[in-house]
Order: structure tokens, then sequence, then C-alpha cells
């Protein structure tokens, strides 16, 4: 977060991939600070909002038995359209789909450094009936 020269800055994925790896390490004792906390709870805010659009956020109710996830997974990264013979190119990208439960195993880590920055409340990650308020 803090090294402009580290290769792949300016890679659409690194922001995301930051908070990801952030909070990866978080569940192994890294502390945050203020800066890393709003970081990561900004691309896991911002990254719900994006796959929620997904018809199968929740597969539960979206498909039907029998019926494979592999066979329609969600894009990360939104594309702008090229301009004439142009290629589309990557707009802003979000957390993979597979590190959003990361915050689970965050919340239920036995190595959460008390020292760190707290930046999500896990009893309501615990509680299903707690979620979006």
């Amino acid at each position: 977060m803090y090294n402009p020269a580290m290769p792949n800055i300016d890679d659409p994925r690194c922001e995301a991939n930051t908070a990801a790896w952030l909070l990866n390490a978080a569940t192994f004792g890294y502390g945050f600070t203020a800066e890393e906390a709003h970081h990561v709870m900004k691309w896991y805010g911002d990254s719900a909002a994006w796959f929620k659009a997904w018809p199968h956020w929740d597969p539960w109710s979206s498909m039907s038995d029998g019926q494979e996830l592999e066979s329609d997974k969600p894009d990360r990264c939104e594309w702008i359209p090229g301009q004439g013979d142009e290629p589309a190119t990557r707009g802003t990208c979000y957390i993979n789909l597979y590190e959003m439960p990361y915050i689970f195993e965050y919340c239920y880590s036995q190595w959460k450094n008390p020292n760190g920055v707290p930046f999500i409340d896990c009893d309501i990650v615990a509680d299903p009936s707690q979620w979006g308020e």
C-alpha cells in the first residue's frame, strides 16, 4: 500500500488484492493501522455491492438441484469497451469471490491482534439476521 514503485501497482486488481492480503494477514495476527482497516472495509464493501448484482450471489435461492456454480462465475472486474478496433480494458476490479469469506475466517481466528484497529463487528458477522444493517 505504501510503495508507489511496487510492481503491478497500476494493475486494476492491485487495490482489491491488497485488501484481501491484509485481511488474510489479520487472521494470523497482523494488527491494522487505521488506513489499512479503512482500505479493507472499503474494498470488501464495494465488492459485496458488486457481486450482489450477480444472480448467484445467494446460490441457495438462485440455483436448482444439480446445477454447478462452476458453469456461471462472475467477473470480478468492470470492463470498459474499446473504441473502434481497440480491445476492452479493465476498469475497477473487486475482491475475488473466493476471498470474500475471509471475513468469517478473521472473525473466528484465535490469533486476532488485540492492538490492531478494529474494523468489523464480528457479532454481526456471526448473526445473519443482522447482515445488511
